[in-house]
């Protein structure tokens, strides 16, 4: 499923108070402690994998990021810190992440 369709049957506030979303002002992050909510959200609504032109999160842990700073693809238990999961992505995936 592509994700930000995914995303958009939320509001922002309902997926920061899921911990999908971190907030920072007006920007509404996903970063690292972000992957395990959305995993449960993703388990909850049945989805097996979220995915836009350039990224993908599977149910089971498997990710690509051709910005992540070291391990590019494979499994998030393979990463030390979950924050390159969703490294340079938020303005492409994420619907409540306004542009710069």
């Amino acid at each position: 499923m592509d994700v930000r369709e995914f995303l958009e049957g939320f509001t922002a506030d309902e997926l920061v108070g899921l911990g999908v979303l971190n907030p920072y002002g007006s920007r509404h992050l996903l970063q690292g402690d972000c992957v395990q909510p959305l995993l449960d959200l993703m388990s909850v609504r049945g989805v097996t994998r979220l995915e836009s032109a350039n990224w993908y999160l599977a149910a089971n842990g498997d990710f690509f990021n051709p910005w992540s700073l070291g391990i590019r693809s494979g499994n998030i238990s393979q990463l030390g810190g979950w924050g390159n999961v969703f490294k340079g992505q938020n303005t492409s995936i994420n619907p409540f992440f306004p542009p710069d």
